[in-house]
């Protein structure tokens, strides 16, 4: 047996978007940002960033999508999405004309980690096919 799954501590980059599937079905998207010090070849301590692309499918999605606002510190639990023609992360072309790679991430479990106004109902993984999600 083998399986996979990725931890995420990070902050929202922009409000997160709910939207519907052809079926109904309500899932949530919302972008995080990762971030990491690392000395640089001249010794010099910088700072990188990871983006991930998340989503979250079911009715929690509706539940969730007011506290997913920019800035708001979450934990997401998830799988990773690689891209189905290559098995790797999606690469595109970015707005600057530069080669880019995205990261996607079906959460199992988002937590905030800021304190909201009101305290959601926990979150569930919903065994959801992600396809019409990424």
């Amino acid at each position: 047996m083998a399986f996979h799954t990725i931890t995420l501590v990070g902050n929202l980059g922009s409000d997160a978007k709910l939207q519907y599937n052809q079926n109904g079905q309500p899932y949530v998207r919302f972008s995080v940002a990762t971030n990491r010090k690392q000395r640089n070849e001249a010794g010099e301590m910088v700072e990188y960033t990871t983006w991930f692309n998340v989503a979250k499918t079911g009715p929690i999605a509706e539940t969730l999508t007011p506290y997913l606002v920019k800035g708001t510190r979450v934990a997401v639990l998830g799988k990773l999405c690689p891209d189905k023609v290559s098995g790797h992360p999606k690469v595109f072309e970015n707005n600057k004309g530069a080669m880019d790679s995205s990261y996607e991430v079906m959460a199992q479990e988002i937590v905030l980690l800021n304190k909201p106004a009101e305290k959601p109902a926990a979150s569930h993984y919903d065994d959801e096919d992600y396809d019409e999600v990424f």
